[in-house]
């Protein structure tokens, strides 16, 4: 996906409108995990459904076992942001 459902910055995040509609759809289809950017940082989030967290973890809450919920990652730290240099691979 473009833009996260969840996110620290809530103005990037999915309208709610939105983010019902596509979080019932990878609860119902056992979505494991949820890819997003859009944002230029790196965040994931415990397993969650509808502002719910699951913390079906294991002992040192590194590894979730067996969630009913889907993991968000937002993975956007290859752009260009807060002062890193802007790498032009077209040299």
């Amino acid at each position: 996906m473009h833009r996260p459902l969840y996110c620290s910055d809530k103005e990037m995040c999915f309208t709610s409108t939105l983010k019902s509609t596509f979080e019932d759809i990878f609860y119902r289809n056992n979505v494991d995990l949820v890819l997003s950017s859009h944002e230029n940082l790196y965040e994931r989030l415990y397993p969650i459904y509808k502002n719910q967290k699951e913390l079906s973890l294991n002992n040192d809450f590194s590894v979730y076992n067996n969630t009913r919920y889907p993991t968000y990652v937002i993975c956007g730290a290859s752009n260009s942001y807060l002062g890193f240099p802007f790498i032009d691979c077209n040299i």
